[in-house]
């Protein structure tokens, strides 16, 4: 069976399972029979809301320019499945993934378990990982962190970056309730650095109540910029003059910590240097090539992550917007969108042109706009079609900003023909803002 193959075998399970198999039982014991998660290196697992997947590439660059032979697991990829699983830094090939795969369903039919999508890549990694041998691994979680199964391995490292309202549903609906189930990748003794300043209690309940060594943001590491570099002052690390990443400097505050608390080669400040200034994280903010007018790409896809967006990229900028949106249903479509009108000139709205059961219809967009008032909106169901006029509606010195969904940003590159992983950061990152 090749890759789509395997992958459309998931798929189908995942609609068989649903949400009943949100635990971590089968995962469990495919772990104590086959030792599956039983990874022979540190573990950095990297939970939160927004900047999670920009704090872990920020890891695996810097550990890169280093030597170290890293292994990464990430979510959701935007064009290839292959983008989830990178050894020193490249994505892991078709044929390592059907053997990976092809193991873990002999194995869980052995003990007549049914896995999920999720389950079977967070499992491959694990396989291909220690194939590898690699050094480090730096696990970025999917959905929460209690339940997720990246939590089944007992990190050395964890990192909650962010708390914010997403995937309600399932995680709860205030931020104390949220940041519980991404605190529950803390461990008895083990560093849980936190970024976000404005944190919950909930986040300290749970380090005091698991004996997490807790470092937060503004009470065990502060941080300092002006206007080309930044400042990291803790008890573990002291840096000054740090060159600026666009990926965020909390993140990258994070980053460095995780760095100094894991048992691997020390890291030395050329490869943090080099490392954040060669970083780069598909589909944030990302500059694409080739067309007459500014065309940039971004996941963003929650108020939190919008306004953030917001402040670093669009505020008092002279240069007029015009976005390409597409959301799934399931978001806070009308608050993702107020947040950025007023830097938004005019809205071209669409839906995805996959089959995708959670995406949003132009149709319930549109109630979205009205429940905000927002009038200057179009809404053209068919996606290439709103493609083209979104870039119709820009002027040569304007901007096409497609954001929404990592959906979005997958059909918009492929809609081109361009390849995202294949681009390099959007701007000189010595002068990028974070």
């Amino acid at each position: 069976m090749d890759l789509q193959g395997w992958l459309d075998k998931f798929g189908h399970e995942i609609k068989l399972i649903g949400k009943a198999n949100y635990q971590l039982t089968h995962l469990h014991q495919l772990n104590q029979q086959f030792g599956f998660c039983k990874l022979d290196c540190p573990v950095i697992t990297v939970a939160g809301t927004n900047g999670k997947g920009s704090t872990v590439n920020l890891i695996e660059s810097i550990v890169c320019h280093e030597g170290i032979d890293v292994g990464v697991f990430t979510s959701p990829h935007i064009q290839r499945f292959n983008e989830r699983i990178r050894v020193k830094g490249q994505c892991v090939s078709d044929a390592k993934l059907c053997d990976a795969f092809r193991l873990i369903d002999e194995k869980a039919s052995l003990l007549g378990l049914s896995l999920s999508y999720f389950e079977y890549a967070f499992l491959a990694a694990c396989e291909i990982f220690k194939k590898a041998a690699c050094e480090l691994v730096v696990l970025e979680v999917g959905l929460g962190g209690r339940l997720d199964a990246t939590n089944v391995i007992d990190t050395d490292c964890a990192i909650i970056t962010s708390i914010g309202l997403d995937h309600t549903q399932v995680l709860g609906d205030t931020r104390e309730l949220i940041a519980t189930e991404k605190a529950g990748i803390a461990r008895h003794n083990v560093p849980l650095i936190v970024g976000e300043l404005d944190r919950p209690y909930t986040i300290d309940e749970t380090a005091a109540h698991v004996g997490a060594i807790l470092c937060a943001n503004g009470c065990d590491f502060f941080i300092e910029e002006n206007e080309s570099h930044w400042t990291l002052q803790s008890e573990l690390v002291n840096f000054s003059q740090l060159p600026k990443t666009q990926y965020g400097l909390t993140n990258a505050a994070c980053a460095l910590i995780a760095l100094a608390t894991v048992a691997v080669p020390p890291v030395t400040r050329a490869a943090i240097e080099q490392g954040l200034r060669t970083a780069c994280v598909p589909g944030r903010w990302q500059t694409l090539p080739g067309f007459a007018c500014e065309v940039v790409v971004s996941v963003n896809h929650n108020p939190a992550a919008a306004q953030y967006m917001k402040q670093q990229h669009l505020a008092g900028e002279q240069k007029r917007t015009v976005a390409l949106l597409a959301m799934n249903a399931d978001k806070s479509i009308a608050d993702f969108v107020a947040t950025l009108d007023d830097a938004v000139a005019e809205w071209v709205v669409t839906e995805f042109c996959s089959v995708n059961a959670r995406g949003a219809t132009t149709v319930q967009m549109q109630e979205n706009f009205a429940k905000r008032c927002i009038k200057n909106a179009r809404f053209q169901p068919d996606f290439s079609l709103a493609c083209q006029e979104a870039l119709a509606a820009a002027g040569p010195n304007d901007r096409v900003l497609v954001v929404g969904s990592f959906i979005t940003v997958a059909e918009f590159a492929n809609n081109y023909n361009i390849n995202l992983i294949e681009l390099g950061p959007s701007r000189p990152l010595e002068t990028a803002e974070s």
